[in-house]
Protein backbone atom coordinates (compact mmCIF):
# COMPACT_ATOMS: atom_id res chain seq x y z
CA UNK A 1 0.00 0.00 0.00
CA UNK A 2 2.84 2.28 0.91
CA UNK A 3 4.38 1.49 -2.27
CA UNK A 4 1.63 2.40 -4.32
CA UNK A 5 1.07 5.54 -2.61
CA UNK A 6 5.20 6.13 -3.18
CA UNK A 7 4.78 5.24 -6.98
CA UNK A 8 2.00 7.89 -7.07
CA UNK A 9 4.12 10.33 -5.42
CA UNK A 10 6.87 9.65 -7.91
CA UNK A 11 4.72 9.99 -10.87
CA UNK A 12 2.51 12.88 -9.59
CA UNK A 13 6.04 14.55 -8.34
CA UNK A 14 7.75 13.63 -12.34
CA UNK A 15 4.76 15.32 -13.90
CA UNK A 16 5.09 17.86 -12.02
CA UNK A 17 8.56 18.36 -13.01
CA UNK A 18 7.86 17.76 -16.41
CA UNK A 19 4.94 20.48 -16.31
CA UNK A 20 7.32 22.52 -14.74
CA UNK A 21 9.64 22.47 -17.27
CA UNK A 22 7.39 23.24 -20.22
CA UNK A 23 5.93 25.89 -17.97
CA UNK A 24 8.94 27.56 -17.68
CA UNK A 25 10.08 26.84 -21.26
CA UNK A 26 7.21 28.94 -22.64
CA UNK A 27 7.53 31.09 -19.96
CA UNK A 28 11.42 31.75 -20.84
CA UNK A 29 9.66 31.94 -24.91
CA UNK A 30 7.10 34.63 -23.98
CA UNK A 31 10.04 36.67 -21.70
CA UNK A 32 11.92 37.19 -25.02
CA UNK A 33 8.80 37.30 -27.21
CA UNK A 34 7.69 40.10 -24.91
CA UNK A 35 11.13 41.90 -24.30
CA UNK A 36 11.44 41.69 -28.37
CA UNK A 37 8.07 43.72 -28.68
CA UNK A 38 8.71 46.05 -26.07
CA UNK A 39 12.09 46.68 -28.22
CA UNK A 40 9.89 47.66 -31.13
CA UNK A 41 7.65 49.25 -29.37
CA UNK A 42 10.55 51.15 -27.67
CA UNK A 43 11.52 51.82 -31.25
CA UNK A 44 8.40 52.93 -32.63
CA UNK A 45 7.86 55.70 -29.58
CA UNK A 46 10.97 57.06 -30.71
CA UNK A 47 9.87 57.39 -33.78
CA UNK A 48 6.77 58.98 -32.66
CA UNK A 49 8.33 61.17 -30.22
CA UNK A 50 10.52 62.24 -33.33
CA UNK A 51 7.10 62.59 -35.43
CA UNK A 52 5.51 64.37 -32.44
CA UNK A 53 9.06 67.07 -32.05
CA UNK A 54 8.35 67.70 -35.66
CA UNK A 55 4.66 68.44 -35.74
CA UNK A 56 5.23 70.40 -32.75
CA UNK A 57 7.75 72.12 -35.09
CA UNK A 58 5.77 72.35 -37.56
CA UNK A 59 2.79 73.43 -35.38
CA UNK A 60 4.74 75.99 -33.66
CA UNK A 61 5.95 77.94 -37.06
CA UNK A 62 2.14 77.92 -38.33
CA UNK A 63 0.83 79.31 -35.13
CA UNK A 64 3.60 81.83 -35.54
CA UNK A 65 2.56 82.16 -38.84
CA UNK A 66 -1.39 82.05 -38.20
CA UNK A 67 -0.85 84.58 -35.52
CA UNK A 68 1.06 87.47 -37.84
CA UNK A 69 -1.37 86.79 -40.87
CA UNK A 70 -4.25 87.16 -37.70
CA UNK A 71 -1.99 90.14 -36.87
CA UNK A 72 -2.58 91.43 -40.06
CA UNK A 73 -6.59 89.93 -40.64
CA UNK A 74 -7.16 92.29 -37.27
CA UNK A 75 -6.21 95.10 -38.19
CA UNK A 76 -7.75 95.02 -41.58
CA UNK A 77 -11.13 94.23 -39.89
CA UNK A 78 -10.76 96.88 -37.40
CA UNK A 79 -10.02 99.39 -40.51
CA UNK A 80 -12.89 98.14 -41.72
CA UNK A 81 -14.92 97.93 -38.86
CA UNK A 82 -14.01 101.61 -38.45
CA UNK A 83 -14.92 102.36 -42.15
CA UNK A 84 -18.19 100.37 -41.21
CA UNK A 85 -19.26 102.39 -38.51
CA UNK A 86 -18.34 105.98 -40.33
CA UNK A 87 -20.87 104.54 -42.74
CA UNK A 88 -23.48 102.96 -40.17
CA UNK A 89 -23.37 106.54 -38.35
CA UNK A 90 -23.84 108.48 -41.79
CA UNK A 91 -26.38 106.04 -42.85
CA UNK A 92 -27.88 106.77 -39.25
CA UNK A 93 -27.48 110.10 -40.10
CA UNK A 94 -29.09 109.99 -43.81
CA UNK A 95 -32.35 107.68 -41.93
CA UNK A 96 -33.03 110.08 -39.12
CA UNK A 97 -32.47 113.09 -42.24
CA UNK A 98 -35.26 110.91 -44.32
CA UNK A 99 -37.55 110.25 -41.22
CA UNK A 100 -37.55 114.13 -40.48
CA UNK A 101 -38.68 114.62 -44.69
CA UNK A 102 -40.93 112.12 -44.53
CA UNK A 103 -42.83 112.84 -41.65
CA UNK A 104 -42.93 116.53 -42.98
CA UNK A 105 -43.85 115.24 -46.18
CA UNK A 106 -46.35 113.09 -44.33
CA UNK A 107 -48.01 116.30 -42.58
CA UNK A 108 -48.11 117.83 -46.34
CA UNK A 109 -50.04 114.83 -47.64
CA UNK A 110 -52.56 114.45 -45.07
CA UNK A 111 -53.22 118.33 -45.87
CA UNK A 112 -53.59 118.07 -48.51
CA UNK A 113 -55.32 114.70 -48.50
CA UNK A 114 -57.82 116.50 -46.40
CA UNK A 115 -58.55 119.17 -48.79
CA UNK A 116 -58.77 117.04 -51.51
CA UNK A 117 -61.24 114.49 -49.72
CA UNK A 118 -63.51 118.09 -48.07
CA UNK A 119 -63.27 118.96 -52.28
CA UNK A 120 -64.44 115.89 -53.06
CA UNK A 121 -67.25 115.19 -50.90
CA UNK A 122 -68.22 118.43 -51.68
CA UNK A 123 -68.37 117.82 -55.28
CA UNK A 124 -70.25 113.94 -54.07
CA UNK A 125 -73.13 116.24 -52.92
CA UNK A 126 -73.09 118.09 -55.94
CA UNK A 127 -73.03 115.38 -58.29
CA UNK A 128 -75.23 113.57 -56.08
CA UNK A 129 -77.35 116.64 -56.60
CA UNK A 130 -77.07 116.60 -60.24
CA UNK A 131 -77.59 113.10 -60.83
CA UNK A 132 -81.00 113.66 -59.24
CA UNK A 133 -81.38 116.85 -61.33
CA UNK A 134 -80.47 114.21 -64.18
CA UNK A 135 -82.83 111.56 -63.27
CA UNK A 136 -85.60 114.25 -62.75
CA UNK A 137 -85.09 115.14 -66.12
CA UNK A 138 -85.00 111.96 -67.65
CA UNK A 139 -88.62 111.25 -65.84
CA UNK A 140 -89.40 114.26 -67.36
CA UNK A 141 -88.27 113.52 -70.61
CA UNK A 142 -89.72 110.04 -70.28
CA UNK A 143 -92.99 111.13 -69.67
CA UNK A 144 -92.76 113.75 -72.07
CA UNK A 145 -91.47 111.40 -74.89
CA UNK A 146 -94.42 108.88 -73.91
CA UNK A 147 -96.58 112.07 -73.94
CA UNK A 148 -95.36 112.92 -77.82
CA UNK A 149 -95.35 109.17 -78.73
CA UNK A 150 -99.64 109.12 -77.54
CA UNK A 151 -99.49 112.89 -79.27
CA UNK A 152 -98.14 111.09 -82.75
CA UNK A 153 -100.25 108.21 -82.75
CA UNK A 154 -103.31 110.70 -81.80
CA UNK A 155 -101.75 113.19 -85.02
CA UNK A 156 -101.64 109.87 -86.85
CA UNK A 157 -105.23 108.93 -86.44
CA UNK A 158 -106.23 112.62 -87.02
CA UNK A 159 -104.18 113.07 -90.14
CA UNK A 160 -106.05 109.82 -91.04
CA UNK A 161 -109.12 111.23 -89.93
CA UNK A 162 -108.22 114.80 -91.71
CA UNK A 163 -107.38 112.19 -95.35
CA UNK A 164 -110.43 111.02 -95.23
CA UNK A 165 -112.63 113.67 -94.35
CA UNK A 166 -111.13 115.64 -97.48
CA UNK A 167 -112.07 113.24 -99.69
CA UNK A 168 -115.45 113.60 -98.38
CA UNK A 169 -114.97 117.21 -98.93
CA UNK A 170 -113.88 116.68 -102.39
CA UNK A 171 -116.58 114.47 -103.31
CA UNK A 172 -118.87 117.55 -102.00
CA UNK A 173 -116.60 119.99 -103.87
CA UNK A 174 -117.42 118.09 -107.33
CA UNK A 175 -121.39 117.29 -106.36
CA UNK A 176 -122.15 120.63 -105.60
CA UNK A 177 -120.14 121.75 -108.65
CA UNK A 178 -122.00 119.80 -110.40
CA UNK A 179 -125.55 120.31 -108.92
CA UNK A 180 -124.69 124.26 -109.16
CA UNK A 181 -123.63 124.17 -112.65
CA UNK A 182 -125.92 126.88 -113.99
CA UNK A 183 -125.44 129.46 -111.03
CA UNK A 184 -122.04 129.16 -110.97
CA UNK A 185 -121.86 129.97 -114.64
CA UNK A 186 -123.86 132.81 -113.91
CA UNK A 187 -121.39 133.83 -111.73
CA UNK A 188 -124.12 133.81 -109.19
CA UNK A 189 -121.93 130.48 -106.76
CA UNK A 190 -118.63 130.37 -106.28
CA UNK A 191 -117.32 126.80 -105.28
CA UNK A 192 -113.41 126.91 -104.34
CA UNK A 193 -111.06 125.19 -102.31
CA UNK A 194 -108.49 126.46 -99.41
CA UNK A 195 -106.61 123.54 -98.77
CA UNK A 196 -108.42 121.46 -96.51
CA UNK A 197 -111.86 123.53 -96.67
CA UNK A 198 -115.00 123.05 -98.94
CA UNK A 199 -115.69 127.30 -99.89
CA UNK A 200 -119.47 127.85 -101.15
CA UNK A 201 -120.25 131.42 -101.85
CA UNK A 202 -124.06 132.64 -102.72
CA UNK A 203 -124.59 136.46 -104.29
CA UNK A 204 -127.53 137.73 -101.76
CA UNK A 205 -130.07 138.27 -104.43
CA UNK A 206 -129.85 133.94 -105.39
CA UNK A 207 -130.90 134.05 -101.50
CA UNK A 208 -132.03 136.53 -100.00
CA UNK A 209 -134.78 139.97 -101.59
CA UNK A 210 -132.62 143.34 -100.86
CA UNK A 211 -132.75 144.18 -97.08
CA UNK A 212 -134.40 141.22 -95.79
CA UNK A 213 -133.10 137.97 -94.45
CA UNK A 214 -135.69 135.55 -95.11
CA UNK A 215 -135.13 132.62 -97.77
CA UNK A 216 -136.61 132.71 -100.91
CA UNK A 217 -138.25 130.09 -102.90
CA UNK A 218 -135.17 130.34 -105.17
CA UNK A 219 -132.75 130.53 -102.35
CA UNK A 220 -134.18 127.17 -100.79
CA UNK A 221 -133.77 125.01 -103.93
CA UNK A 222 -130.07 125.95 -103.81
CA UNK A 223 -129.53 125.55 -100.45
CA UNK A 224 -131.32 122.48 -100.53
CA UNK A 225 -129.01 121.00 -103.11
CA UNK A 226 -125.76 121.95 -100.99
CA UNK A 227 -127.88 120.76 -97.80
CA UNK A 228 -128.43 117.19 -98.97
CA UNK A 229 -124.81 116.78 -100.26
CA UNK A 230 -123.51 117.98 -96.79
CA UNK A 231 -125.60 115.15 -95.23
CA UNK A 232 -122.98 112.87 -96.78
CA UNK A 233 -119.90 114.84 -95.33
CA UNK A 234 -118.86 112.92 -92.18
CA UNK A 235 -117.37 114.48 -89.16
CA UNK A 236 -117.74 118.30 -90.75
CA UNK A 237 -117.95 121.77 -89.37
CA UNK A 238 -120.24 124.28 -90.87
CA UNK A 239 -119.48 127.82 -90.78
CA UNK A 240 -122.10 130.82 -92.34
CA UNK A 241 -120.58 134.26 -92.78
CA UNK A 242 -122.93 136.91 -93.49
CA UNK A 243 -121.57 139.88 -95.50
CA UNK A 244 -123.17 143.28 -96.59
CA UNK A 245 -122.05 146.18 -98.57
CA UNK A 246 -121.30 149.67 -96.76
CA UNK A 247 -124.67 151.37 -98.04
CA UNK A 248 -126.11 151.52 -94.75
CA UNK A 249 -129.52 150.44 -93.77
CA UNK A 250 -133.01 152.57 -94.91
CA UNK A 251 -134.55 154.15 -92.46
CA UNK A 252 -138.10 151.65 -93.39
CA UNK A 253 -135.79 148.55 -92.28
CA UNK A 254 -134.28 149.79 -89.27
CA UNK A 255 -137.11 148.75 -87.36
CA UNK A 256 -136.10 145.12 -88.02
CA UNK A 257 -132.02 145.56 -88.62
CA UNK A 258 -130.66 148.64 -86.96
CA UNK A 259 -127.02 147.99 -88.82
CA UNK A 260 -125.73 146.02 -91.44
CA UNK A 261 -124.45 143.99 -88.63
CA UNK A 262 -127.73 142.97 -87.64
CA UNK A 263 -128.54 142.16 -91.41
CA UNK A 264 -125.50 140.01 -91.86
CA UNK A 265 -125.70 137.95 -88.91
CA UNK A 266 -129.98 137.83 -89.62
CA UNK A 267 -129.01 136.08 -93.11
CA UNK A 268 -126.27 134.13 -91.36
CA UNK A 269 -128.66 132.58 -88.73
CA UNK A 270 -131.33 131.81 -91.16
CA UNK A 271 -129.27 129.75 -93.68
CA UNK A 272 -127.81 127.80 -90.53
CA UNK A 273 -131.61 127.37 -89.34
CA UNK A 274 -133.02 126.28 -92.87
CA UNK A 275 -129.88 123.49 -92.72
CA UNK A 276 -131.00 122.19 -89.11
CA UNK A 277 -134.92 122.25 -89.80
CA UNK A 278 -135.10 121.83 -93.29
CA UNK A 279 -132.08 119.55 -94.45
CA UNK A 280 -131.59 117.58 -90.83
CA UNK A 281 -127.86 118.81 -90.29
CA UNK A 282 -126.55 118.65 -86.49
CA UNK A 283 -126.68 122.12 -84.85
CA UNK A 284 -123.64 121.02 -83.52
CA UNK A 285 -121.68 121.33 -86.49
CA UNK A 286 -123.22 124.53 -87.41
CA UNK A 287 -122.36 127.96 -87.02
CA UNK A 288 -123.73 131.62 -87.72
CA UNK A 289 -121.25 135.06 -88.18
CA UNK A 290 -122.25 138.34 -89.12
CA UNK A 291 -119.38 140.41 -90.39
CA UNK A 292 -121.48 143.62 -91.94
CA UNK A 293 -119.34 145.29 -94.34
CA UNK A 294 -115.80 144.78 -92.86
CA UNK A 295 -114.50 142.18 -94.86
CA UNK A 296 -115.28 143.49 -98.87
CA UNK A 297 -113.97 141.42 -101.74
CA UNK A 298 -115.11 144.43 -104.21
CA UNK A 299 -115.03 148.03 -103.93
CA UNK A 300 -118.17 149.24 -102.59
CA UNK A 301 -117.65 152.25 -104.92
CA UNK A 302 -118.83 150.68 -107.81
CA UNK A 303 -122.84 148.84 -107.93
CA UNK A 304 -121.18 146.05 -109.60
CA UNK A 305 -118.55 145.75 -106.52
CA UNK A 306 -121.50 146.58 -104.11
CA UNK A 307 -123.36 143.37 -105.36
CA UNK A 308 -119.78 141.29 -104.78
CA UNK A 309 -119.70 142.05 -101.58
CA UNK A 310 -123.77 141.46 -100.39
CA UNK A 311 -123.11 137.79 -100.23
CA UNK A 312 -123.45 134.41 -97.57
CA UNK A 313 -120.16 132.85 -97.56
CA UNK A 314 -120.51 128.99 -96.39
CA UNK A 315 -117.07 127.28 -95.46
CA UNK A 316 -117.27 123.34 -94.44
CA UNK A 317 -114.17 121.98 -92.69
CA UNK A 318 -113.16 118.82 -91.46
CA UNK A 319 -113.83 118.09 -87.80
CA UNK A 320 -111.48 115.79 -86.05
CA UNK A 321 -112.75 113.35 -83.30
CA UNK A 322 -110.88 113.10 -80.30
CA UNK A 323 -110.52 109.53 -79.13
Amino acid sequence: MKNVVIVILAVLLAAALIIGSILYTQHFENTNALKDELSRKDTMVGEFQGKIESLRSEAETKVKELENNCEGLVSGLKTQLLSRDAAVRELQGRIERLKSEAQTEIGQLKTTQEGLVSGLRTQLVSKDVMLRDFKGKIATETNERDRLQRQLSVVGGEKNQLRERVQDLQSAHNAVVSELRGQIERREVTVGRLKEKLSITFVDRILFEFGKASITLQGKEVLKKVGEILKNVQAKQIRVVGHTDNIPIKESYRYKFSSNWELSAARASAVVRYFQEEIGLDPINLEAVGRSFYEPVASNETQEGRAHNRRVHIIIAPKIEQE
